[in-house]
């Protein structure tokens, strides 16, 4: 009884954890370090799986996006971007250099420019010029 218990409560898991997981959209490489889903990833791996909803971010360095289907998006250094879907990239700052989706033979991925920023107040400009 004991043993079909186990068995039992080991396929639930199992069935969850097949429910729960993600399929990877793309996969990023860069030539420094990045950000991914907000964790440092060092230099020199070949590339790291990117998941929906994961964003990536740069700093001193270009990250090379990758899709399953061939695509490639080279994100500029100083940039955030967050995939949503293999053909779905929304640009939160900085800039993409190229985007291409050769396995596809169609143009760029769709991409949102970042949200305009508000105007500076009187405080945040700082001293008028003379």
């Amino acid at each position: 009884m004991l043993v079909r218990v186990c068995w039992v409560f080991v396929l639930v898991l199992a069935i969850v954890f097949a429910c729960a997981a993600q399929s990877r959209v793309a996969t990023v490489t860069g030539s420094e370090s990045l950000q991914l889903r907000g964790v440092t990833v060092p230099a020199g791996v070949p590339s790291w799986p990117v998941f929906p909803g994961d964003t990536i971010s740069t700093a001193t360095s270009t990250a090379i996006i990758t899709t399953p289907d061939g695509g490639r998006i080279t994100l500029n250094s100083n940039s955030q971007a967050t995939l949503s879907s293999s053909s779905s990239v929304r640009l939160d700052s900085g800039s993409i250099a190229s985007a291409s989706l050769e396995g596809q033979g169609k143009g760029p991925p769709p991409w949102v420019p970042p949200p305009p920023q508000p105007p500076l107040s009187k405080w945040q400009r700082g001293p008028r010029p003379h």
